[in-house]
């Protein structure tokens, strides 16, 4: 009897060992096939750091407003183009007001 009840016992976990197995395994082809049909925004690699800004009433600002220097246009700084210019960061609001800077800068 006690060598029945082991076999059984063996042959229970043997068959949750594989479960578990095929369980990852499947796991693991749903995550591949995920990826590729819905590939991730961001960049391979280290993330990149956002620079937190802290409010006048201790709360972290979301987006800092900037104004464009070619067209006066006030958008949110990461949607803005970013250049440098003589060493100083300017913000625009498109490619064209960014080039119209430089020509007449």
């Amino acid at each position: 009897m006690r060598t029945l009840f082991a076999f059984f016992f063996v042959i229970i976990a043997l068959i949750l060992f594989i479960g578990f197995f095929l369980l990852m395994i499947g796991a693991s082809f749903v995550l591949r096939v995920t990826r590729l049909f819905f590939p991730a925004s961001q960049k391979k690699g280290r993330p990149e750091q956002k620079e937190t800004i802290i409010g006048a009433d201790g709360v972290p600002v979301i987006d800092v407003m900037v104004k464009d220097p070619s067209c006066g246009t006030y958008l949110p700084r990461s949607d803005a183009v970013r250049a440098d210019i003589r060493g100083q960061t300017h913000y625009f609001c498109s490619t064209e007001c960014l080039s119209d800077y430089r020509k007449n800068a």
